[in-house]
């Protein structure tokens, strides 16, 4: 995903195109967040609390 939009930016500014490139830039960002939030609820939740969400974790602590 982020190799995809990391082209697309790429080609929006090839063209000149700069609100392109800086919508592309907000969703990476908004890609890297989510990513970095799904990280750390795996790291501060406990293996209970994560099914209970319906997350069936190999690295939480029970």
């Amino acid at each position: 995903m982020l190799e995809d939009l990391s082209q697309r930016r790429s080609n929006a500014l090839v063209h000149n195109e700069t609100e392109q490139a800086e919508r592309i830039l907000m969703a990476m960002a908004d890609c890297r967040d989510t990513v970095l939030r799904a990280i750390h609820v795996d790291l501060l939740l406990g293996r209970g609390e994560l099914r209970a969400i319906g997350i069936d974790s190999q690295w939480a602590s029970d």
